[in-house]
């Protein structure tokens, strides 16, 4: 008994053992029967773009800024005589209109009419007495010839006292100019075409010589203040600048729709702008040049503007759209197995549409229009509208 229960125990042990040797060779039989598995490499797609194919252009740079419209000059009105304001025209009001010469307001003028009525008497009195004292004078000297007693002296011929004379009527005539000039000095006339700022007396008002009577600023010329970071500055030839003047067309949104002017950038400032470190030039424009292009719009002092200034004429050059760049720098050619290859350029100019290109590409090269990740350098494409590009 105790025998077969030992054989039970040891057979009991050894079957699971057999069972999974059994599996075991009918698994390598299996394995080893079936057909050999075929590898079938993935699938790559190619990228659909947009492209160009590059060509060089010329293009004519423009420089954008802004600024505000401003006199070419402003002076204050002030008067050399001192009394009170006795007439006024009607266009002394701020706005109001004058040409060059014409009467803005008087000074009551009868205390000086009065001292030029005293002045002519005065001429009139040391005219009498220079002609007395030639008559003395030449008296005199007929006297010493008739005695005959040698070379008469200067003041036995009575000069000093003609020369006195002489004086004194010089003197009263230059009292004449003046009383004549304080007395035209009594009419305040525009010094050039103006138009009043600032009025600041009125009818009936006692002012003193130095007093301001307002604030005039030019009439048929203005300027405008244009500030260019260093890099727009130098697309500019400043040549032009001393000669004819650079064009500038300024525009401006108003209740009718944008109107435009054209004038011209004739000068730079004398230094750098301390706050922003950019390089100011000047625009001038006057006479028709203040109407806009629709004939009637006349550009006002205090106007904020646009300005669009003409640049360098550039050869050789290449223009993208701006969806072309990536990384700022970089742009995505074709290559002839058609992948991808990032390619950095030298830009010279950009706006929010065009990028305009110096180096970096060749002539015929097919760059990417289409917004792109990074990280797809190599990838495979396929062009989905080839078109060139082209300057203006």
């Amino acid at each position: 008994m105790p025998e077969k229960s030992l054989k039970a125990r040891i057979l009991k042990g050894l079957m699971p053992v057999g069972i999974l040797a059994a599996g075991v060779a009918a698994g390598a039989v299996v394995y080893t029967s079936k057909p050999p598995v075929e590898e079938t490499p993935p699938e790559i797609k190619p990228r659909a773009v947009k492209t160009m194919a590059v060509e060089k252009s010329s293009v004519s740079m423009t420089i954008a800024s802004q600024g505000t419209v401003a006199a070419r000059q402003v002076v204050s009105l002030v008067p050399q005589v001192s009394g009170v304001v006795s007439w006024v025209s009607d266009q002394f009001v701020n706005g109001g209109v004058f040409s060059q010469g014409e009467t803005i307001l008087e000074i009551d003028p009868r205390d000086y009419e009065l001292a030029v009525i005293s002045a002519e008497a005065d001429v009139a009195d040391a005219t009498q007495q220079l002609e007395t004292a030639k008559a003395q004078s030449e008296l005199a000297a007929s006297d010493w010839n008739l005695l005959d007693r040698g070379t008469p002296s200067a003041l036995a011929l009575r000069k000093p006292q003609l020369e006195g004379a002489q004086a004194r009527l010089k003197s009263a005539e230059a009292a004449l100019l003046k009383a004549r000039l304080m007395l035209e000095r009594t009419v305040i006339r525009a010094p050039y075409n103006v138009i009043i700022t600032n009025k600041a007396v009125d009818l009936g008002q006692y002012v003193g010589a130095g007093t301001p009577l307002g604030e005039v600023s030019s009439h048929d010329d203005v300027e405008i203040r244009l500030s260019l970071p260093e890099r727009e500055f130098s697309k500019i030839d400043t040549r032009l600048m001393t000669g004819s003047g650079l064009d500038v067309v300024l525009s401006s949104l108003s209740g009718n729709g944008e109107k435009t002017w054209h004038g011209t950038v004739v000068r730079q400032e004398g230094k750098i702008d301390e706050r922003t470190r950019n390089i100011v030039v000047i625009a001038r424009l006057e006479g028709e040049q203040l109407l806009a292009t629709d004939g009637h719009t006349r550009l006002n002092l205090g106007q904020f503007v646009r300005a669009e200034i003409a640049g360098r004429d550039l050869s050789h050059v290449y223009e993208l759209p701006r969806v072309a760049l990536h990384n700022g720098d970089s742009v995505y050619i074709v290559d002839n197995e058609n992948r991808l290859r990032e390619r950095r350029v030298t830009i010279i100019d950009a706006d929010d549409e065009t990028i305009w290109i110096a180096e970096g590409l060749e002539e015929g090269e097919v760059v990417t229009t289409s917004p792109l990740t990074s990280g797809v350098e190599g990838s495979v494409v396929v062009n989905i509208d080839n078109q060139s590009a082209k300057g203006v």
